[in-house]
């Protein structure tokens, strides 16, 4: 065997080593991004709340991949009063007015959504979501006297996105609170024909992350209430 040839062995598996090294002493890098994926278990995906959804809602929920405007197509589904919810999920013009539809019957609708936009808005003539603090710590509070100690501290990577008006008709059920104390609405209510049109302005709330803070169960539970 040529001293290269060994030389060339020896650096290989030096290389070897160095990188078996590397590999054990490296560390998990969590993903923060903000998927709202109802299968991914990084703290802000979907899934503990996806897997929670009926003991939340305390009824069994109907979960659908087609779009609403394909879902309400079918004649037994239009005949429905329901509960319809959204969460974080782009819907085109077509499907919200199949939607409506249904809220204008009798249905409530619940849309958790920093996006809402179209539409809805349109329909109900409020602005748009904005950005209201640039705050790293924000307070979730609604304004229900029997709820009042059942706010929500966001504290990681708080989207911080409210109104500062809610247009006509509009009923405020909870805001943001930052530390000066300054309020915004961002969680509200509009009535629309028999039915009644609810929107949260922040889907953190519902990410795997804030699920599992000790305490903020009780803010989620309110909210579905």
């Amino acid at each position: 065997m040529s001293k290269t040839f060994k030389l060339y062995g020896i650096i290989f598996i030096v290389i070897m080593v160095i990188l078996g090294f590397l590999e054990l002493s490296k560390k998990d890098v969590t993903d923060w991004r903000k998927n709202y994926d109802p299968s991914e278990k990084t703290p802000f995906g979907l899934y503990i709340f996806d897997q929670e959804i009926n003991t939340l809602l305390n009824s069994k929920v109907t979960k659908t991949e087609k779009s609403p405007y394909n879902f309400y197509h079918d004649s037994k589904n239009t005949s429905k009063i329901t509960n319809i919810l959204v969460v974080e999920k782009h819907i085109d013009n077509e499907s919200w007015k199949k939607i409506l539809s249904q809220v204008k019957k009798g249905s409530d609708l619940l849309v958790i959504s920093e996006n809402l936009y179209g539409t809805v808005q349109d329909t109900l003539d409020i602005p748009p979501i904005s950005t209201v603090n640039y705050d790293d710590v924000v307070n979730f509070k609604l304004t229900d006297e029997k709820f009042k100690n059942d706010s929500i501290v966001m504290d990681k990577l708080p989207n911080r996105t409210g109104y500062r008006s809610i247009g006509r008709n509009g009923e405020i059920l909870g805001s943001i609170v930052s530390k000066e104390g300054r309020d915004a609405a961002n969680f509200v209510r509009y009535p629309f024909g028999k039915g009644s049109i609810y929107i949260h302005t922040d889907p953190l709330f519902v990410t795997n992350y804030y699920m599992l803070k000790k305490g903020d169960e009780r803010y989620i539970q309110d909210v579905f209430s």
